[in-house]
Protein backbone atom coordinates (compact mmCIF):
# COMPACT_ATOMS: atom_id res chain seq x y z
CA UNK A 1 0.00 0.00 0.00
CA UNK A 2 0.87 3.65 -0.62
CA UNK A 3 2.49 5.37 2.46
CA UNK A 4 2.36 9.25 2.36
CA UNK A 5 4.50 11.50 4.32
CA UNK A 6 2.28 10.92 7.61
CA UNK A 7 3.54 6.93 7.17
CA UNK A 8 0.28 5.29 7.35
CA UNK A 9 -2.09 4.02 5.00
CA UNK A 10 -5.10 6.61 4.38
CA UNK A 11 -8.51 5.57 5.23
CA UNK A 12 -9.72 6.67 1.96
CA UNK A 13 -7.35 4.38 0.11
CA UNK A 14 -7.65 1.38 2.03
CA UNK A 15 -10.59 -1.25 1.14
CA UNK A 16 -14.09 -1.95 3.16
CA UNK A 17 -14.02 -0.26 6.70
CA UNK A 18 -15.12 -2.73 9.65
CA UNK A 19 -18.87 -2.35 11.02
CA UNK A 20 -17.67 -1.00 14.25
CA UNK A 21 -15.35 1.22 12.94
CA UNK A 22 -18.79 2.68 10.30
CA UNK A 23 -20.98 2.44 13.59
CA UNK A 24 -18.23 4.94 15.38
CA UNK A 25 -17.87 7.08 12.75
CA UNK A 26 -21.52 7.01 12.16
CA UNK A 27 -21.69 7.93 16.32
CA UNK A 28 -18.72 10.65 16.02
CA UNK A 29 -20.84 12.62 13.33
CA UNK A 30 -23.81 12.45 15.18
CA UNK A 31 -22.38 13.55 18.55
CA UNK A 32 -20.31 16.67 16.77
CA UNK A 33 -23.45 17.84 14.82
CA UNK A 34 -25.65 17.49 18.82
CA UNK A 35 -22.40 19.74 19.95
CA UNK A 36 -22.78 22.24 17.63
CA UNK A 37 -26.37 23.16 19.00
CA UNK A 38 -25.22 22.78 22.76
CA UNK A 39 -25.37 25.99 24.47
CA UNK A 40 -21.83 26.53 25.59
CA UNK A 41 -22.28 26.32 29.39
CA UNK A 42 -23.90 22.98 29.08
CA UNK A 43 -20.86 21.56 27.07
CA UNK A 44 -18.49 22.79 29.29
CA UNK A 45 -20.21 21.20 32.24
CA UNK A 46 -18.73 18.13 30.70
CA UNK A 47 -15.26 19.22 32.02
CA UNK A 48 -16.58 20.32 35.22
CA UNK A 49 -20.09 18.92 37.16
CA UNK A 50 -19.68 15.63 34.99
CA UNK A 51 -16.44 14.73 35.08
CA UNK A 52 -16.35 11.94 37.84
CA UNK A 53 -18.61 10.36 35.86
CA UNK A 54 -16.25 9.29 33.72
CA UNK A 55 -13.60 7.76 35.99
CA UNK A 56 -11.30 5.66 34.32
CA UNK A 57 -10.84 8.35 30.97
CA UNK A 58 -9.82 11.07 34.29
CA UNK A 59 -7.69 8.84 35.87
CA UNK A 60 -5.53 8.11 32.37
CA UNK A 61 -5.75 11.81 31.85
CA UNK A 62 -4.60 12.95 34.95
CA UNK A 63 -2.09 10.61 35.01
CA UNK A 64 -0.50 12.21 31.78
CA UNK A 65 -0.58 15.49 33.38
CA UNK A 66 1.60 14.04 36.04
CA UNK A 67 3.98 12.85 33.63
CA UNK A 68 3.87 16.03 31.45
CA UNK A 69 2.89 19.20 32.32
CA UNK A 70 3.91 18.56 36.08
CA UNK A 71 7.06 17.81 34.85
CA UNK A 72 7.85 20.92 32.84
CA UNK A 73 9.11 23.96 34.41
CA UNK A 74 6.18 26.52 34.07
CA UNK A 75 5.25 27.56 37.41
CA UNK A 76 1.30 27.77 36.55
CA UNK A 77 -0.27 24.37 37.43
CA UNK A 78 -2.80 22.50 35.27
CA UNK A 79 -5.68 20.46 37.29
CA UNK A 80 -7.75 18.13 35.58
CA UNK A 81 -10.49 19.92 35.57
CA UNK A 82 -9.30 23.04 34.15
CA UNK A 83 -7.87 21.08 30.97
CA UNK A 84 -10.91 19.42 30.74
CA UNK A 85 -12.19 23.06 30.58
CA UNK A 86 -9.96 24.39 28.16
CA UNK A 87 -9.85 21.24 25.75
CA UNK A 88 -13.93 21.79 25.38
CA UNK A 89 -13.36 25.60 24.96
CA UNK A 90 -11.19 25.03 22.14
CA UNK A 91 -13.36 22.09 20.79
CA UNK A 92 -16.56 24.31 20.92
CA UNK A 93 -15.08 27.00 18.90
CA UNK A 94 -13.36 24.94 16.09
CA UNK A 95 -16.95 22.87 16.11
CA UNK A 96 -18.95 26.36 15.80
CA UNK A 97 -16.92 27.44 12.69
CA UNK A 98 -17.69 24.13 11.04
CA UNK A 99 -19.52 24.67 7.78
CA UNK A 100 -20.01 28.34 8.09
CA UNK A 101 -18.29 31.41 7.10
CA UNK A 102 -15.75 33.77 9.75
CA UNK A 103 -18.00 36.40 11.34
CA UNK A 104 -16.72 39.66 12.15
CA UNK A 105 -15.35 39.96 15.92
CA UNK A 106 -14.75 36.69 16.94
CA UNK A 107 -11.17 37.03 15.65
CA UNK A 108 -8.07 39.30 15.39
CA UNK A 109 -5.18 39.20 13.27
CA UNK A 110 -1.41 40.05 13.30
CA UNK A 111 1.38 39.60 11.22
CA UNK A 112 -0.96 40.16 8.11
CA UNK A 113 1.53 41.52 6.06
CA UNK A 114 3.88 38.50 5.99
CA UNK A 115 0.98 36.47 4.97
CA UNK A 116 0.48 38.62 2.01
CA UNK A 117 3.64 39.01 1.43
CA UNK A 118 4.43 35.65 0.55
CA UNK A 119 1.34 35.41 -1.67
CA UNK A 120 1.95 38.15 -3.92
CA UNK A 121 5.99 36.60 -3.54
CA UNK A 122 5.00 34.91 -7.42
CA UNK A 123 6.71 31.85 -5.49
CA UNK A 124 4.87 28.48 -3.92
CA UNK A 125 3.72 28.93 -0.27
CA UNK A 126 3.98 26.86 2.50
CA UNK A 127 1.39 27.81 5.82
CA UNK A 128 3.20 25.62 8.54
CA UNK A 129 1.37 25.32 12.31
CA UNK A 130 0.84 22.96 14.82
CA UNK A 131 -1.82 21.11 17.16
CA UNK A 132 -1.93 24.52 19.80
CA UNK A 133 -5.30 26.26 20.52
CA UNK A 134 -8.14 26.19 18.03
CA UNK A 135 -6.38 24.97 14.45
CA UNK A 136 -9.38 25.17 12.32
CA UNK A 137 -8.78 29.30 12.43
CA UNK A 138 -5.48 28.71 10.90
CA UNK A 139 -6.60 27.94 7.73
CA UNK A 140 -10.02 29.77 7.42
CA UNK A 141 -8.55 32.85 8.18
CA UNK A 142 -5.46 32.37 5.78
CA UNK A 143 -8.16 31.39 2.95
CA UNK A 144 -9.76 34.08 3.78
CA UNK A 145 -7.08 36.80 2.98
CA UNK A 146 -6.64 34.81 -0.62
CA UNK A 147 -7.57 35.95 -3.87
CA UNK A 148 -10.82 34.21 -5.33
CA UNK A 149 -8.65 32.50 -7.75
CA UNK A 150 -6.50 30.71 -5.40
CA UNK A 151 -7.62 27.76 -3.08
CA UNK A 152 -5.63 27.22 0.20
CA UNK A 153 -4.87 23.21 0.11
CA UNK A 154 -4.65 21.07 3.29
CA UNK A 155 -2.20 18.16 3.49
CA UNK A 156 -3.95 16.58 6.76
CA UNK A 157 -4.63 12.53 7.70
CA UNK A 158 -7.94 11.62 7.60
CA UNK A 159 -9.66 10.57 10.65
CA UNK A 160 -10.81 7.03 11.87
CA UNK A 161 -13.50 6.31 9.84
CA UNK A 162 -14.61 7.57 6.22
CA UNK A 163 -17.76 9.35 7.21
CA UNK A 164 -16.25 11.30 10.05
CA UNK A 165 -13.21 12.16 6.98
CA UNK A 166 -16.00 13.30 4.72
CA UNK A 167 -17.90 14.90 7.52
CA UNK A 168 -14.20 16.91 8.32
CA UNK A 169 -13.54 17.39 4.50
CA UNK A 170 -17.49 19.05 3.50
CA UNK A 171 -16.83 21.78 6.44
CA UNK A 172 -13.09 22.23 5.36
CA UNK A 173 -13.42 22.72 1.63
CA UNK A 174 -16.73 24.75 1.71
CA UNK A 175 -14.88 27.95 2.42
CA UNK A 176 -11.86 28.30 0.06
CA UNK A 177 -9.70 24.92 1.15
CA UNK A 178 -8.92 21.76 -0.26
CA UNK A 179 -8.06 18.66 0.98
CA UNK A 180 -5.39 16.05 -0.02
CA UNK A 181 -5.02 12.59 0.85
CA UNK A 182 -1.64 11.90 2.36
CA UNK A 183 -1.08 8.93 0.06
CA UNK A 184 -1.17 11.64 -3.27
CA UNK A 185 1.23 13.89 -1.27
CA UNK A 186 4.15 13.55 -3.32
CA UNK A 187 2.42 14.38 -6.59
CA UNK A 188 0.31 17.25 -5.57
CA UNK A 189 3.36 18.87 -3.84
CA UNK A 190 4.94 18.85 -7.60
CA UNK A 191 1.53 19.79 -8.96
CA UNK A 192 1.65 23.07 -6.34
CA UNK A 193 5.28 23.76 -6.61
CA UNK A 194 4.86 24.03 -10.34
CA UNK A 195 1.80 26.32 -10.25
CA UNK A 196 3.29 28.15 -7.63
CA UNK A 197 0.38 27.20 -5.18
CA UNK A 198 -0.70 27.33 -1.81
CA UNK A 199 -0.25 24.29 0.82
CA UNK A 200 -0.76 24.21 4.57
CA UNK A 201 0.45 21.69 7.04
CA UNK A 202 1.08 20.85 10.63
CA UNK A 203 4.09 20.19 12.00
CA UNK A 204 3.24 17.80 14.49
CA UNK A 205 1.23 15.68 12.04
CA UNK A 206 3.03 12.37 11.66
CA UNK A 207 3.70 8.99 13.24
CA UNK A 208 6.89 8.30 11.29
CA UNK A 209 10.64 9.28 13.02
CA UNK A 210 12.25 10.04 9.99
CA UNK A 211 11.73 14.03 9.87
CA UNK A 212 12.94 14.07 13.69
CA UNK A 213 11.47 15.35 16.91
CA UNK A 214 10.18 18.67 17.99
CA UNK A 215 10.65 20.14 21.69
CA UNK A 216 7.94 21.67 23.42
CA UNK A 217 9.46 22.00 26.56
CA UNK A 218 13.03 21.60 27.62
CA UNK A 219 11.36 18.07 28.41
CA UNK A 220 8.88 16.97 26.65
CA UNK A 221 9.11 16.34 22.74
CA UNK A 222 6.60 15.44 20.01
CA UNK A 223 7.06 14.18 16.51
CA UNK A 224 8.43 16.69 13.28
CA UNK A 225 6.86 16.34 9.94
CA UNK A 226 9.91 17.86 8.15
CA UNK A 227 9.89 16.11 5.05
CA UNK A 228 7.48 18.10 3.12
CA UNK A 229 8.54 21.39 4.66
CA UNK A 230 12.03 20.44 3.16
CA UNK A 231 10.43 19.60 0.21
CA UNK A 232 9.26 23.05 -0.53
CA UNK A 233 11.98 24.75 0.65
CA UNK A 234 14.27 23.13 -1.26
CA UNK A 235 12.76 23.99 -4.49
CA UNK A 236 11.94 28.27 -3.25
CA UNK A 237 8.61 28.13 -1.30
CA UNK A 238 8.53 30.64 0.98
CA UNK A 239 7.12 29.11 4.48
CA UNK A 240 4.88 31.12 6.76
CA UNK A 241 4.33 29.90 10.41
CA UNK A 242 1.55 30.99 11.95
CA UNK A 243 -0.68 29.91 15.54
CA UNK A 244 -3.88 30.23 16.53
CA UNK A 245 -4.80 31.29 20.55
CA UNK A 246 -7.94 31.56 22.35
CA UNK A 247 -8.42 34.28 24.15
CA UNK A 248 -10.16 34.55 27.68
CA UNK A 249 -12.78 36.80 25.84
CA UNK A 250 -13.25 34.19 24.02
CA UNK A 251 -12.27 35.51 20.53
CA UNK A 252 -9.48 34.07 18.63
CA UNK A 253 -6.17 35.27 17.84
CA UNK A 254 -4.07 34.24 14.67
CA UNK A 255 -0.65 35.78 14.41
CA UNK A 256 1.51 35.19 10.97
CA UNK A 257 5.03 35.54 11.23
CA UNK A 258 7.76 36.12 8.82
CA UNK A 259 8.58 33.87 5.81
CA UNK A 260 11.22 31.84 6.01
CA UNK A 261 12.79 31.76 2.89
CA UNK A 262 15.84 29.29 1.33
CA UNK A 263 17.35 31.70 -0.79
CA UNK A 264 18.24 33.42 2.36
CA UNK A 265 19.48 31.31 5.13
CA UNK A 266 20.40 27.15 4.56
CA UNK A 267 17.94 24.37 5.33
CA UNK A 268 19.80 23.45 8.89
CA UNK A 269 19.10 26.83 9.89
CA UNK A 270 15.89 27.31 8.42
CA UNK A 271 14.61 23.95 10.73
CA UNK A 272 15.96 25.48 13.43
CA UNK A 273 13.97 28.34 13.50
CA UNK A 274 11.09 26.28 13.26
CA UNK A 275 11.86 24.09 15.92
CA UNK A 276 12.36 27.44 17.62
CA UNK A 277 9.03 28.20 16.60
CA UNK A 278 6.96 25.41 18.12
CA UNK A 279 8.94 25.77 21.47
CA UNK A 280 8.44 29.80 21.67
CA UNK A 281 4.57 29.56 20.90
CA UNK A 282 4.00 26.35 23.81
CA UNK A 283 5.25 28.07 25.95
CA UNK A 284 3.48 30.99 25.74
CA UNK A 285 0.20 29.63 25.96
CA UNK A 286 0.54 25.60 26.86
CA UNK A 287 -2.57 25.30 28.60
CA UNK A 288 -4.27 25.35 25.24
CA UNK A 289 -1.98 22.35 24.11
CA UNK A 290 -3.43 18.52 23.69
CA UNK A 291 -1.57 17.01 26.73
CA UNK A 292 -3.42 13.60 25.79
CA UNK A 293 -1.64 13.99 22.53
CA UNK A 294 -0.44 9.90 22.19
CA UNK A 295 2.84 11.08 20.47
CA UNK A 296 3.80 14.14 23.03
CA UNK A 297 6.73 12.61 25.58
CA UNK A 298 9.07 13.02 28.08
CA UNK A 299 13.03 13.02 26.27
CA UNK A 300 14.24 9.89 26.61
CA UNK A 301 18.30 9.34 26.90
CA UNK A 302 17.98 7.71 23.51
CA UNK A 303 16.71 11.02 22.08
CA UNK A 304 20.34 13.07 23.16
CA UNK A 305 23.17 12.67 20.36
Amino acid sequence: MKRGFFGHESNLAVGRESILRQASGHAAVALLRLFRITPKPILLSLGTTLLPLYLRVRKAHAQKLREKWNQTPWSRPLNLRDYYRMRLRLFHRNLQLHGRPLQVGEYTVSGLQHWNSALSSQKPVLLVSHHLGPVEFLHRVAAASMDSGRILQLLTAPAFSRILTAFMREGRERFGAKILPPDSAGLALRKILRNREVLAVMLDQTSRAKGGVLSVSPSLIGPFNWEPVEFMLFRGAWVVPVTARLMDTGVVHVAFEAPLIAGRENLPTLRRRLEEFVLRTWQASPEQGNWSYPRLRRIRPTDIP
